[in-house]
């Protein structure tokens, strides 16, 4: 007989399993990767990723323990630094800098942990850096247009990297700066970034069948080359990097009933 799950005993059975192989067996309670080509390192992304199923599952307790892991390991001056090794290194694997969806990730989570404190269904919590959900938030919020956003309208993979010159378009979270505007202190162009967004995707030459590349230039032509860390095929096939982008748009859908992500998401 077929047996039918409902999403929510799905997705904490997934989150248990994740606790269980990747955060409780290390000293450094973040989202290893024991399979990596650097074996059990750990990268602001999972960081990221953590932060968004604990929230989810309504389990603070993991959600400050993977954020803490990543302030303490990661965090930078304006930005978390993408990777480290087992041990925390960053320096170690040699590659410093900040991955943008890592970071849009994690502000959004503080935001919404920081509503939860405020409806008093989560308890205060303070990172090992001395920062409360929302003053981080803030401070990515403006590293965000500071470094991550160019000419004011592109996204840009990476602080300093990319931008008007190429994108990777799974990063795209227009729900997410929605939810920024709404947050955001500074008054930053949140709209005018998510109509670029959507003016990027339709330009995608697989638009019409619902395809993005991995890396593209905002005006819809291939990128060129291996940019990032999923380099297949020159960044020209949907692969690990572009598939991202159904779960955002269908966010904006959800949340906003965003009309451009429904279109393409069908």
């Amino acid at each position: 007989p077929k047996v039918s799950h409902s999403y929510d005993t799905i997705l904490k059975k997934t989150w248990e399993g994740i606790k269980k192989r990747n955060v409780d067996p290390y000293t450094i309670k973040a989202i290893h990767r024991p399979k990596s080509e650097l074996p059990d390192d750990f990268v602001s992304e999972g960081i990221g990723y953590g932060m968004i199923l604990a929230l989810y599952c309504n389990d603070q307790e993991y959600f400050n323990k993977i954020w803490d892991a990543g302030e303490q390991y990661l965090w930078g001056e304006k930005f978390y630094n993408w990777r480290a090794n087992v041990n925390g290194d960053v320096a170690a694997v040699n590659v410093m800098g900040a991955a943008t969806d890592a970071e849009q990730d994690i502000a959004c989570m503080l935001i919404f942990a920081d509503q939860l404190v405020k409806k008093n269904v989560w308890k205060t919590h303070t990172s090992p850096k001395g920062v409360s959900y929302a003053q981080r938030a803030q401070v990515i919020l403006n590293s965000m247009w500071e470094l991550m956003i160019d000419k004011g309208i592109y996204l840009a993979p990476g602080a300093g990297w990319g931008g008007e010159g190429f994108v990777n378009p799974g990063y795209f979270a227009p729900a997410f700066y929605r939810v920024f505007d709404e947050f955001d202190s500074e008054n930053h162009n949140w709209q005018g970034l998510i109509d670029q967004c959507y003016l990027s995707l339709s330009k995608s030459q697989g638009y019409a069948k619902g395809l993005l590349p991995d890396w593209m230039k905002p005006t819809g032509e291939f990128a060129g080359g291996s940019l990032g860390y999923n380099s297949y095929a020159s960044g020209e096939f949907m692969y690990k990097d572009a598939i991202r982008i159904y779960w955002r748009l269908a966010a904006d859908y959800l949340w906003y009933n965003e009309p451009r992500a429904k279109t393409f998401c069908k």
